[in-house]
This record gives C-alpha cells, sequence and structure tokens, in this order.
C-alpha cells in the first residue's frame, strides 16, 4: 500500500497535500500560474470532501498544468502526476 493511502480515496488526499508542499516551496512559479494550481486544488479538495467524486474534468486541468510547467518546476508537476495517476486508479 502507498503511504498515506486509504480504502476511500485511494490516497488522493496525500497525494494533493504533498502538491501543496510542492507548490509552497515554487518560488519561481509565475502568480498566475501558482493561482491556476491552487484553485484546481481547491476544487478537487471540495470534490473529495463533498458528496460527489472527483471527475475526469479536475483530472484534465491537473494534466494541463503538468504539461504547462514540467521542465521549469518537475518536483511540482511530479506531484500532479501521482494526483493524475491516482485519479486514473479511481477510475477517472
Amino acid at each position: 500500500m502507498i503511504p498515506g493511502m486509504n480504502d476511500k480515496d485511494g490516497g488522493l488526499r496525500a497525494a494533493i497535500d504533498h502538491v501543496d508542499q510542492e507548490l509552497s516551496r515554487a518560488s519561481r512559479l509565475e502568480e498566475a500560474t501558482r493561482r491556476r494550481v491552487e484553485e484546481a486544488l481547491a476544487e478537487l479538495h471540495a470534490a473529495v470532501d463533498g458528496p460527489s467524486a472527483p471527475g475526469t474534468q479536475h483530472r484534465d486541468t491537473l494534466f494541463e498544468l503538468v504539461e504547462n510547467f514540467a521542465e521549469e518546476h518537475p518536483a511540482l508537476s511530479s506531484s500532479l502526476g501521482r494526483v493524475i495517476d491516482i485519479l486514473a486508479k479511481m477510475g477517472i
């Protein structure tokens, strides 16, 4: 079992928390990009904590973000990639 994984969310909360940590370390991230990541994470948190499950729109948004700054911010991109992988394992 992956650290932080539980039966309910497949480790999604832990992966999102890790992205939050990486985001706080990404000092060279443009403000507009930082806001987009923060908004995407907030929407994902709301979906995980709310009555509905995360959907493909969440995965697609994260995938787009990773594509846009993978070279400049590899650690953050990797963390976002883990979230995308977990969503895929959840069938999303």
